[in-house]
């Protein structure tokens, strides 16, 4: 059992702190809440940051970034929520689609 999940807790835990850096970084646009275990956690572009046509200029925007996000409406939510999976990556691929979703938030972001 161990060899099976020992694995998997350090692939977990790699990937939690290197999203929990990433949100650090990006708390000026978005707010997240740490989750406890598992391979998910929910975000949310900030209404401060991002008004209704930037939250939809920013899924419009997704797929041309190849990045798949869940989005909250699918969950009861406001569009401005997603969840991202932080823990089904390949090591070295999660910083990458960080860098694209913070490219992504730069090009949504309503103009100054």
């Amino acid at each position: 059992r161990e060899a099976v999940l020992a694995p998997r807790r350090r692939l977990l835990a790699e990937g939690l702190a290197e999203l929990a850096g990433w949100c650090g970084a990006e708390s000026e646009r978005i707010e997240w809440i740490r989750p406890d275990g598992g391979a998910l956690c929910s975000l949310r572009l900030r209404a401060d940051a991002f008004d209704d046509t930037a939250v939809a200029r920013f899924w419009a925007m997704l797929p041309g970034h190849e990045l798949q996000l869940a989005s909250g409406a699918w969950f009861g939510e406001r569009e401005r929520v997603f969840r991202l999976g932080f823990g089904y990556l390949p090591p070295g691929r999660l910083g990458p689609a960080l860098d694209a979703l913070s490219a992504v938030l730069d090009a949504a972001a309503p103009s100054p």
